[in-house]
């Protein structure tokens, strides 16, 4: 058996463990994000020292490296890497830096969002015509003793919340910080109308989301974007209108896969809604498949999912029956067109 040898030769160059810092360090390059970004940043009172850009560019690296807190700043400075891309300035350096954006100045960067993820869609897709947008709350557990805005969320844990509106691409296009008690839908229809007029009118809009987004603020901020919809319907909205309908709907056998079962079946009703921009109703898309064990409360031998979406029934049978086979997984919702 052959022994393999290992030659070792010293050296003085220190290594870093955050070489991935190189490729963020690219890309804020590549997308020109201090030409996006700068003219919005606080401005220094004294022209010594870390430039706002350089003090907002070490933050980023920061984070992405793992910083948790301001001191950290202080630890990161002694690797090689950090320190020769940041200069490292120090924790009360920074601390300074952020505690001089007022909230307007975060909103005005924040609304900068779609703006780049939308240059760095078309980096990825330069032909692109269509974009998937899904919407969903976060919750951020907190363990410090002392935090703004913390307290118990749905899942009943200490946190902060946050709105956020992805592409299918992952790319982030908005997002606000909220207490932890905030209500899922709240603020929707500000980062719809934030993200979708900075988004090419050529683009066709697609716009996915949970029951907690079923409401009519957010139908009509969709329809008055031109952004078509799929979104998932709480039972109390479409128990009454499969009461009403079902004896006229026409189910027909599906291919698609729900609720683990092979065997289900597809129908669509109108749902006929007041105030809709140019409209007066929408459509409710069905999907059922039999009840294997049905409970004494149940009143149907089916079981029911319901999406509502803003389409003919044309478009329904040609687009939408397609993207169901994505929509509901683990009653989340996915869209793929």
């Amino acid at each position: 058996m052959n022994k393999l040898s290992i030659n070792y030769s010293p050296f003085a160059k220190s290594l870093s463990s955050f070489s991935g810092l190189n490729l963020f360090d690219d890309l804020i390059h590549k997308f020109e994000i201090r030409n996006l970004f700068g003219g919005e940043l606080p401005k220094k009172q004294r022209q010594r020292g870390f430039t706002s850009w350089n003090k907002f560019y070490s933050g980023i690296l920061g984070f992405v490296a793992g910083i948790d807190c301001l001191d950290d700043f202080d630890w990161y400075g002694n690797d090689p890497l950090f320190l020769k891309l940041t200069n490292s300035p120090s924790s009360i350096t920074m601390g300074k830096f952020l505690r001089s954006f007022h909230s307007r100045k975060v909103e005005e960067i924040r609304n900068l969002l779609p703006i780049l993820a939308f240059k760095i869609r078309r980096s990825l897709e330069p032909k692109v015509h269509k974009i998937v947008f899904k919407m969903d709350s976060s919750d951020h557990q907190q363990y410090g003793l002392k935090s703004e805005g913390v307290a118990f969320g749905y899942k009943k844990f200490l946190c902060l919340n946050s709105q956020n509106l992805f592409d299918d691409k992952g790319l982030l296009y908005g997002f606000k910080l909220r207490s932890g008690n905030t209500h899922s839908c709240v603020d929707a229809t500000e980062l719809i109308h934030e993200t979708f007029s900075k988004i090419p009118k050529d683009i066709k809009k697609y716009f996915v989301a949970d029951s907690a987004y079923s409401t009519m603020e957010i139908y009509n901020s969709l329809i008055n974007h031109n952004c078509n919809f799929v979104i998932n319907l709480k039972s109390t909205s479409w128990k009454p209108l499969l009461t009403k309908n079902r004896k006229r709907m026409k189910w027909t056998p599906t291919r698609l896969k729900f609720f683990e079962s092979n065997n289900c079946q597809i129908s669509s009703t109108l749902y006929p809604l007041k105030g809709l921009p140019g409209r007066e109703f929408l459509r409710v898309v069905f999907i059922r498949t039999t009840n294997i064990n049905p409970t004494k409360e149940d009143n149907y031998p089916y079981r029911y999912y319901a999406v509502v979406a803003d389409m003919s029934e044309s478009e329904i049978s040609d687009e939408s029956y397609k993207i169901l086979s994505k929509t509901i997984t683990s009653r989340k919702t996915i869209l793929k067109i």
